[in-house]
């Protein structure tokens, strides 16, 4: 093991920590190290490395040959660093198919479209179904938040966007606008086409639960949609005080 002391688990590591790791069992993982080969527009070539330790985490170690940190590495706990690939490997097939924003994305999963807070006892239900939530406990709170967020963790990767999208959305919707007195909105002045939203009346307040469940769902953090939910409020509070009275 490497002779410095400092907690290594994901952060930065010096030449010699890489070194060490190296010498004392990290096998180099060809799969995962081809995700990381990048070749640019000039013709020059990037390759960074993954070794598995063997305690199952990795350390991602910058090309030895690179200008940048060539030899220094990553430290990244088994999980966190799965996670991240996944993460990854999403984005990069989004954006391969014209899905590179949060609109887009849920436009190409929904089912509901622009309708989906018409559907309140189909989205209910889903969400009990999917998460094995009991229904009563689905009472539009932040605490009915923190739930769900515990049982999408459990929930098999990616197949939130089949099943729980439109029903997610209108939940973290419904519970913006338990908390601002606002409704929904069709979007017809931003860019984006007929998405939902939630605004307040006589105001110009543009809440998006599309955005909270496309970045939360499936992505580099465990899901928070509760912390999400919060932080929209308050940040449309702070950009517009005087559309929130």
């Amino acid at each position: 093991m490497p002779k410095n002391k400092i907690n290594l688990l994901n952060r930065r590591l010096k030449k010699a920590e890489v070194k060490d790791f190296i010498d004392n069992g990290a096998k180099l993982h060809d799969e995962y190290s081809k995700d990381y080969y990048e070749k640019y527009w000039n013709g020059n070539e990037k390759q960074d490395l993954v070794y598995e330790l063997p305690n199952g985490d990795f350390i991602l170690v910058f090309d030895p040959k690179g200008d940048m940190l060539p030899g220094k590495g990553n430290y990244y706990t088994r999980d966190s660093f799965l996670r991240t690939q996944r993460w990854r490997k999403k984005v990069s097939e989004d954006y391969k198919h014209d899905r590179g924003s949060s609109v887009e994305h849920w436009r190409h999963f929904s089912k509901q479209g622009s309708q989906l807070f018409s559907n309140k006892d189909t989205n209910l239900d889903t969400i009990g179904k999917e998460l094995n939530i009991n229904k009563a406990a689905l009472d539009f709170s932040y605490e009915s938040l923190g739930k769900i967020d515990t049982a999408i963790e459990n929930y098999p990767y990616g197949k939130p966007w089949e099943t729980l999208y439109d029903a997610l959305v209108f939940y973290v919707g419904e519970i913006i606008i338990k908390r601002v007195g606002g409704h929904w909105q069709i979007n017809s002045t931003h860019h984006g086409g007929d998405y939902p939203y939630v605004t307040v009346e006589n105001s110009t307040l543009h809440y998006m639960p599309i955005n909270i469940v496309w970045q939360e769902i499936d992505g580099l953090n465990p899901c928070n949609l509760r912390k999400a939910t919060a932080d929209e409020i308050r940040t449309n509070a702070f950009l517009h005080p005087k559309n929130n009275g």
